[in-house]
């Protein structure tokens, strides 16, 4: 049995599993906004948290695969490796250190809250800037790293690659922010002690 092959697979897996969950990441998000009750609030946040499961699962796949590729044919110095795994630890500060943690607060918050109508506190925890450019940033990452897989190219070209991918999802997040009128206000808390 051809063992990298079968890491490559996995890695491969892993790599398809994670942009399945920040797909439905995004789209749960979406709906959140659109929201118009704290029922469909809880729904959807309930779902979003869910998903922490499964990046967690592609976290494995990803790295373990990877690792053993590394140790096998590649050098643990070559430099897209490098700033790949980098870039992987700021996806898992900007997707677990910052989306989930706020959601997991949007939906901790709508277990306190006792009528349908949304909250101010609720809506603004929602509509977050920092959630919405934080998702769209850790998109524009995991496109950098697939760059930089497929293409291996050299130090500075990767930096730059992740740079431009962390200036871009930036960007993108905040040029598609849409604040409502009257939704500013106190932000929910965020539990620093969670970060699943």
């Amino acid at each position: 049995m051809n063992w990298y092959a079968l890491a490559l697979f996995a890695h491969i897996v892993g790599v398809l599993t994670l942009f399945s969950t920040l797909a439905l990441q995004w789209f749960i998000m979406l709906r959140l906004r659109r929201a118009s009750s704290v029922a469909q609030v809880r729904e959807w946040s309930g779902l979003a948290t869910g998903l922490n499961r499964l990046v967690s699962i592609s976290g494995v796949l990803i790295l373990g695969a990877g690792i053993y590729m590394t140790a096998s044919a590649w050098s643990n110095l070559t430099s897209w490796i490098d700033v790949s795994l980098a870039a992987m630890g700021i996806m898992l500060i900007l997707g677990m250190g910052v989306v989930g943690r706020r959601l997991k607060a949007i939906q901790r918050a709508t277990n306190e809250t006792t009528t349908d109508v949304i909250p101010a506190v609720l809506r603004a925890g929602i509509d977050d800037p920092t959630l919405w450019v934080s998702m769209q940033t850790s998109v524009a990452v995991a496109l950098s790293i697939v760059f930089l897989m497929t293409n291996k190219p050299s130090l500075t070209v990767s930096i730059v690659a992740v740079i431009v991918s962390l200036a871009l999802g930036a960007l993108v997040g905040t040029l598609t922010l849409h604040p409502r009128q009257g939704a500013r206000s106190a932000p929910l808390r965020v539990n620093k002690t969670s970060t699943s």
